[in-house]
């Protein structure tokens, strides 16, 4: 078993003992992963989805050189450049997760807007951990920024580093 599969098993069963979670459509709710979630959130489906990025092209080079100096920024805002961070209850009272601590309901719905991956409550508590995922959503979001409502994304280190810039 790879070291990456490892961390993941991990990381599922961490979020598992310590009840976070999310309100979900699958009959979750706040501090607990619905059996349905916990069943399919696999390695498997967060090697899948972060190799569907990585193979879409969505990489940082379509970003400006201050674009992405901005992302770099709202990482170590966000989780001190940690991809690994949970945050077991930000400021509205619902865990947030990785790199730039994604709520699950943001990913899926910023995932299904402009990922060619398919990201669900099934597979979400997966996908969420991984770098790339997050970031190639983020660089998505960002080329898009003008349908974005930064303020409620990233509130407090927006308010420190402003939107990202055009």
């Amino acid at each position: 078993m790879t070291t990456l599969k490892k961390y993941l098993i991990f990381a599922a069963l961490f979020a598992a003992v310590l009840g976070l979670g999310y309100a979900n459509r699958a009959g979750g709710t706040r501090g607990e992963i619905s059996p349905e979630a916990a069943a399919t959130s696999s390695p498997e489906h967060i090697a899948d989805a972060g190799k569907k990025v990585r193979e879409s092209g969505a990489d940082l080079s379509a970003l400006s050189d201050a674009q992405r100096a901005w992302m770099q920024h709202l990482a170590m805002c966000e989780s001190s450049n940690d991809p690994t961070r949970i945050n077991k209850v930000d400021r509205d009272g619902t865990p947030s997760y990785g790199l730039f601590q994604f709520k699950p309901d943001t990913l899926i719905a910023f995932s299904r807007a402009y990922l060619t991956i398919f990201i669900d409550d099934d597979n979400v508590l997966a996908a969420i951990m991984d770098r790339s995922v997050q970031e190639a959503t983020l660089r998505e979001m960002i080329l898009h920024r003008s349908a974005i409502d930064w303020s409620q994304q990233f509130p407090d280190c927006v308010k420190r580093y402003g939107p990202p810039p055009a």
